[in-house]
């Protein structure tokens, strides 16, 4: 006896959505991505990636020659890579390298020392380094506009200091950095880090 089988189901015809890569992600925001490779093996000077990053990001807003001439300005000047690339990867390495010249030209293009549970500021308290610390934390120097006037905007700082940060410093003995967060920042120290202030102090 012959059994009749049921129909297959049609269903209607759905194209298959466009392949994408990384690229083309960050192309639809708007920016692409600086390569974690420029980055890896990096001096105090920031030798290794200073030309490039000059030249991907700085121009004189016409066409890169200096000239003002009114050419419209080549594609990597009009839309540049972004500086927090890899969730702040560039700008946490240099700190890592102690290079402040790259630090302050990623800062100087908009980098953000708040990625990662600011990262970049506690790998330099980690290095204990002061002056790195302030360069990520405190805002930007006045523009030379600023400067003829003497008159400035009120800027925040880069980034919001915490008791973890001031636990850390006082955790890897950068008592410089702890007084600066404590006494300029108005940092306030939690529990643990009082009490690890206090047996300090007994040592003393």
């Amino acid at each position: 006896m012959l059994v009749a089988l049921p129909k297959r189901p049609s269903f209607p015809h759905q194209p298959e959505p466009p392949l994408t890569n990384h690229y083309d992600h960050h192309k639809d925001q708007g920016r692409h991505e600086l390569p974690k490779r420029l980055f890896r093996q990096l001096s105090p000077s920031g030798a290794e990636a200073l030309p490039l990053l000059r030249v991907l990001y700085d121009g004189d807003g016409d066409d890169g020659d200096g000239d003002g001439d009114g050419t419209p300005a080549p594609a990597h000047l009009r839309n540049p890579p972004d500086p927090d690339s890899h969730d702040g990867y560039p700008l946490a390495r240099a700190v890592l390298a102690g290079s402040v010249p790259l630090v302050r030209f990623l800062l100087d293009h908009a980098a953000s020392p708040r990625r990662k549970n600011a990262l970049a500021v506690r790998l330099a308290i980690n290095r204990r380094d002061l002056a790195l610390v302030r360069l990520l934390v405190e805002p930007p120097e006045a523009s030379p506009e600023e400067r003829r006037t003497g008159k400035r905007r009120r800027i925040a700082d880069r980034v919001q200091v915490d008791s973890e940060m001031l636990r850390l410093a006082v955790t890897c003995g950068a008592r410089d950095i702890a007084g600066y967060l404590v006494n300029e920042k108005g940092c306030l120290p939690d529990l643990k880090t009082l009490s690890m202030l206090r047996y300090d102090e007994s040592l003393h």
